[in-house]
């Protein structure tokens, strides 16, 4: 981006902040930028979006959601039917609102497994269901087979908690405590030669270990009543189990939805983006249909006002963001010079209603849009610095002004420097993260209602129609 759309960014907000009676101090940057401090005021009744924008209209599109995943395997995920179904859902949303919609199509690297299988030889012959893990390496050709060994500390997230002799067997682990990344190495190091991952909960275990590791060893996941036979059996005598998975990719297509106002400057583009897909583990329905519901609640909303707004209101619905944030990768590396420093600002929404929540919000350069509405109206808040672990990484790596809102993960819950704001401090955040778990039933509608309300206080601001 430009330095000098960087100083027309930061000459639109101190002009509103002017126009309100607030005092504004400027602060300039070492490349020339002028923005207002991170705490500057903002003004205090909610404007003419923020105060027709409901979580009741919002909900019903994550109910929404949640019957496509049923409908379709019980996900979202990219390059799968519920999240085709999803984005039919979204632009049907968007036409019947006014809006028309585009479809940026991209390929992408599937993840496979056939030939899976996870068979116990003794003391009972009998075969497991099971979710080979993404990115977990094959066996060899044929399979492996190994006696069953546990840990003393159940979620196996060191090597020091398998017992000696456990080299050439298979490690029993539940789920919990640590990313099933650090379970693999572990078990490795232990030196074991596969992992079984047991789930914490009722209903299957989907997983996946992270993209750039190393150190894995094939690693699959069972129902938690699945481990408990094992453990069972295992307390009684050994264990023998035999595994034989094949990994392999093949490449997909999916895209992201973009649609956006018809009035407005084209030149001069607020933006705002939540990921559409879900894992493969669950219907995705705070990470991330929450985000996604509150973009066309206030999209929906802004449709129906009678004044267009000054600048471009641009809306998108990103596909894989989950493999990658591959759809708005893709888009920001699209963009043509002129088309990048149109965009005025970023806005990302990515898990806005976790059941047990904080207020977050991205630590970036047009974070003062958000922290000053929240403060105008007592909403305590944390500065979340999540780097390019979402769809704003992209943008703001092209030097695109970006903030963000968030409301926590089950990743989050030790983290000592943050504050709960709508649970019990210690308690995770969403204990549903990238499971099955993450259904309607796991969200917040406070949260979702405040971050609604805060989204649209920045389209009010910097693109309503007495923004200049």
């Amino acid at each position: 981006m430009t330095g000098a759309l960087r100083v027309r960014v930061a000459a639109l907000i101190v002009s509103i902040l002017s126009a309100v009676g607030l005092a504004v101090t400027v602060v300039a940057t070492d490349d020339g930028r002028q923005l207002p401090p991170p705490t500057a005021p903002w003004r205090g009744e909610p404007g003419p979006l923020a105060g027709t924008v409901t979580a009741d209209a919002a909900i019903e599109h994550l109910h929404a959601f949640q019957d496509l995943a049923d409908a379709h395997g019980g996900n979202r995920a990219a390059g799968t039917p519920g999240f085709e179904a999803s984005t039919e859902y979204v632009e049907q949303t968007l036409h019947e609102a006014g809006y028309e919609t585009t479809l940026e199509h991209f390929t992408f690297e599937y993840d496979l497994a056939w030939g899976a299988r996870l068979d116990q030889l003794s003391p009972t012959p009998r075969s497991f269901a099971h979710e080979p893990m993404a990115e977990s390496p094959s066996t060899a050709a044929g399979g492996l087979s190994g006696e069953v060994v546990a840990p003393a500390d159940p979620t196996g997230c060191t090597a020091a908690s398998y017992p000696a002799g456990s080299d050439g067997k298979i490690a029993l682990v539940a789920r919990g405590d640590c990313p099933f990344a650090e379970k693999s190495v572990a078990a490795g190091e232990a030196g074991a030669i596969a992992l079984v991952v047991y789930n914490n909960e009722d209903g299957p275990l989907h997983g996946g270990l992270d993209e750039d590791g190393d150190g894995y060893i094939p690693t699959t996941g069972i129902t938690q009543a699945d481990g408990e036979i094992l453990l069972t059996e295992l307390g009684s005598g050994p264990v023998t189990l035999a595994y034989d998975v094949q990994h392999g990719t093949e490449e997909r297509e999916s895209f992201s939805v973009l649609a956006e106002t018809t009035g407005g400057d084209p030149e001069d583009v607020v933006m705002l983006g939540a990921h559409l897909d879900s894992t493969p583990a669950g219907p995705g329905i705070n990470d991330n249909a929450s985000g996604v519901a509150a973009l066309l609640e206030v999209a929906v909303q802004l449709a129906d006002r009678p004044e267009p707004p000054t600048r471009t209101v641009r809306f998108a619905f990103w596909g894989a963001e989950e493999l990658g944030l591959i759809g708005s990768t893709h888009y920001v590396e699209g963009l043509q010079p002129a088309e990048l420093d149109a965009l005025a600002m970023y806005l990302n929404v990515d898990m806005v209603a976790s059941p047990n929540y904080m207020i977050g919000v991205y630590a970036g350069e047009a974070s003062g849009v958000l922290t000053s509405y929240l403060d105008a109206h007592g909403q305590p808040w944390v500065s979340v610095d999540i780097a390019g672990a979402s769809d704003h990484a992209p943008f703001q790596d092209q030097g695109v002004p970006v903030t963000g809102l968030y409301t926590g993960s089950l990743e989050t819950k030790d983290d000592e420097d943050v504050e709960l704001f709508g649970g019990t401090s210690g308690e995770s955040y969403d204990a549903g993260y990238h499971t099955a778990g993450d259904d309607i039933d796991n969200i917040s509608i406070e949260a979702l209602q405040i971050n609604l309300e805060a989204i649209a206080h920045v389209v009010d601001a910097l693109a309503g129609p007495d923004a200049d």
